[in-house]
């Protein structure tokens, strides 16, 4: 056999332009890799300092309206508390906190709205108060004068600010005109503060909220000049501002604000040192009070570079190796013919697993798959979409998907229809459609979502869906389930109500004749007849108590009074001069701090403290002064109050069950009472929003707390 005959060598030329074409086109794939990793590098570069602008620039927004809260804040202690001691004014700004809570403001002042005949009393108050260098600059005296009266924090450089009369200066007047025209708050242009060296004072703003007559109509602009009083403002330094903000959230980020719309004409009130190496800009707009703000953010070039952007580079190096590799085994495939057609043959088995496996997943699929044309059609179709359609493959390849018979109403075939136009614009479109079988709706979640060639068009569009009729039924059966067990709820507490209340009446006739039965016949009953008669006695007193707790936990939901402003002082006051008796019995010591208002139910609240209050007395140490004492702390939009004693205590495994109803940690003989006291308590904190815990450790004391919803 010769196995020098057959199918001729390649000539060299040819081998060599083989080589060639391989080479250039490896380097062909290198290039579009690298550019295609640099375009992802750089896409999510920009997604990524896309979302720290958001984020941001949120914090900036949230920063204004808190200035915005604490300025109608002061405006609000202003018509209440009508200050007239710059001290009363220092202590109300000291609580607010703002060097830690409103960094940017160097003080909250108040300036009302005086005439010239009404200068010299003015300035005469204001050296009562002890102000002694107080006067009203400039010198001018103008009719109308609002001059500041009181500003804090007390340093220097705000009590330097007193007695400036703002309303001379024509930036400052715009800005009160406009507040107190409009009844909101308004801030001025750029200014340089006059607490500021006017040389190199920060870029600045103030913002006026007007003050009207306690009682006051202002619904007209005429009604609300009529019964100004006053402006409360607050400076705010921009730089301030921001820096804080950035410190907190970005602190490579860099920032400019323009005082208007337009950064080619308006002022700058704040530009971060070394924007010139930014290279791009994020432009966001603030809309407060009456101006409008134009803000960019940016970031240094060395922000914007990634560990990222290695990948194009590990690409190319990838890249060039692999393809001078493959030129190399190239060169020594194309020396034998017979290696070439083997390795041929065992890329085309690679391909055809590849083409396998692809396949088995598509057809396997348990969602419903097709592969569509940009217009819709059909080119294949998985199982699974078969079975959905009840048809097979040569009926539907080709057919627009919205013909497929399972949409079977109009208006889902033309969602469908405007879904894979987004599609066909390079957007992923979902929707949940419904369709009819049998009389029953079955509902499919589809999405299209298109695949892009080599330029960036889209080439095909894969739609994908499952049904969601199981879950649709689940949640619907859940939801009735919800609805059934509401009304059982409503139903039992109606019960609950009605049943406590028709007790009453044969509760109070068993006390009422057990007392008499008690006061005629004590003397005739004997030992074991007055053992008996006690046994009656204490059951109808419990027997009424249980039916006065049950009657007043129905009450909790059942009859409930709107919420309204409740001054917990005054409960306070109530519920001791109530417990007074006990109190003096005990010989206990209770201390009360000052309480907020809150808003709620007033009878509610009363209960509430009453029942902690009575637990904090009857559960004492026998060997110890009973020690109550009753707080509250701010915490966000609520008041946290807390109700702590030296008692006896609870132990960590019952802190959970003591507010259940009917739960009891001791016996009736050593510590009378319901079991409903503490259950009535957490329903009272619960309908008004809040929740209620114990902190306690046996023989220790316990402290219960528990958060109502602020009034302000």
């Amino acid at each position: 056999m010769d196995y020098g005959r057959g199918r001729a060598e390649p000539p060299v030329a040819g081998r060599l332009l083989l080589v060639g074409l391989v080479l250039v086109m490896g380097l062909a794939l290198t290039a579009l890799g690298w550019w295609l990793s640099r375009h992802w590098v750089e896409t999510e570069t920009g997604a990524n300092l896309e979302k720290r602008v958001e984020s941001l620039h949120g914090s900036v927004l949230q920063r204004v309206s808190l200035y915005d809260q604490a300025l109608h804040a002061t405006a609000a202690f202003v018509r209440i508390a009508h200050p007239t001691d710059i001290r009363d004014w220092a202590a109300f700004v000291d609580r607010l906190g703002i060097a830690d809570n409103y960094p940017g403001i160097p003080a909250l002042a108040y300036a009302p709205v005086i005439r010239r005949t009404e200068a010299d009393a003015f300035v005469a108050e204001a050296l009562n108060d002890g102000l002694f260098w107080f006067k009203l600059w400039p010198s001018s005296e103008p009719e109308i004068m609002v001059p500041n009266r009181f500003a804090a924090p007390l340093n220097t450089a705000n009590l330097r600010a007193l007695g400036y009369d703002m309303y001379q200066d024509p930036i400052r007047r715009a800005a009160m005109d406009a507040a107190r025209d409009s009844g909101n708050t308004a801030i001025t242009s750029r200014v340089i503060l006059k607490i500021d060296n006017q040389s190199d004072g920060e870029s600045a703003f103030i913002a006026y909220a007007p003050v009207y007559a306690k009682g006051a109509v202002t619904e007209t602009v005429e009604q609300r000049r009529q019964a100004l009083q006053g402006f409360t403002l607050s400076p705010i330094r921009m730089p301030t501002l921001i820096a804080h903000v950035v410190g907190g959230v970005a602190p490579d980020a860099l920032v400019r604000v323009y005082d208007g719309p337009n950064p080619e004409t308006d002022a700058v009130l704040h530009a971060s040192p070394g924007g010139e190496s930014v290279a791009r800009w994020w432009r966001r707009d603030i809309h407060f009070s009456n101006r409008d703000w134009a803000v960019f953010y940016g970031f240094p070039a060395t922000t914007e570079r990634r560990l990222d952007e290695a990948l194009p580079s590990v690409i190319v190096l990838f890249g060039v190796v692999l393809t001078v590799l493959l030129v190399l085994v190239l060169s020594n495939l194309v020396n034998s013919r017979g290696d070439a057609l083997r390795m041929a043959a065992h890329m085309t088995r690679a391909l055809r697993d590849s083409e396998a496996k692809f396949k088995a997943i598509f057809e396997n699929s348990v969602q419903f798959a097709s592969l569509l044309t940009v217009d819709g059609r059909q080119v294949a179709v998985n199982p699974a979409a078969l079975t959905l359609v009840g048809g097979d493959e040569a009926h539907v390849i080709g057919l627009p998907i919205w013909e497929m018979g399972w949409l079977d109403m109009e208006a889902e075939r033309e969602r469908v229809r405007d879904a894979l136009a987004r599609a066909a614009a390079g957007e992923l479109a979902t929707l949940e459609v419904l369709r009819q079988q049998d009389g029953r709706d079955l509902w499919v979640d589809v999405s299209f979502k298109p695949v892009h060639d080599e330029d960036g068009g889209v080439a095909w569009i894969v739609a994908e869906g499952r049904d969601l009729t199981d879950r649709r039924q689940r949640e619907e059966t859940l939801n009735q389930a919800v609805d059934a067990l509401t009304r059982s709820n409503q139903e039992l507490e109606r019960f609950a109500h009605v049943a406590a209340h028709d007790l009453q009446e044969p509760c109070r006739t068993i006390v009422s004749y057990s007392q008499l039965l008690e006061r005629r016949f004590r003397p005739v009953l004997g030992t074991e007849g007055n053992e008996l008669l006690d046994y009656l006695v204490g059951g109808a007193h419990r027997m009424r108590d249980l039916v006065t707790d049950l009657l007043a936990y129905s009450r909790i939901k059942g009859k409930a009074a709107p919420f309204e402003t409740v001054d917990c002082a005054r409960v306070m006051t109530t519920v001791v001069a109530d417990l007074q008796r006990t109190i003096t019995e005990a010989g206990a010591m209770v201390q009360v701090e000052p309480l907020p208002a809150v808003l709620g139910d007033a009878a509610q609240l009363s209960q509430l403290f009453l029942n902690l209050m009575g637990n904090a007395l009857k559960f004492r140490m026998p060997d110890r002064v009973p020690e109550i004492r009753v707080s509250a702390e701010r915490d966000g939009v609520f008041w946290c109050f807390s109700v702590s004693d030296n008692g006896i205590g609870i132990a960590p495994d019952y802190h959970e069950r003591v507010f259940e109803i009917f739960q009891r940690l001791h016996g009736p003989d050593r510590f009378p009472g319901t079991g409903i006291g503490l259950a009535i308590c957490r329903n009272v904190v619960e309908r008004h929003g809040g929740r209620i815990w114990v902190e306690a450790e046996e023989c220790h004391g316990s402290t219960f707390r528990f958060t109502l919803p602020a009034s302000d």
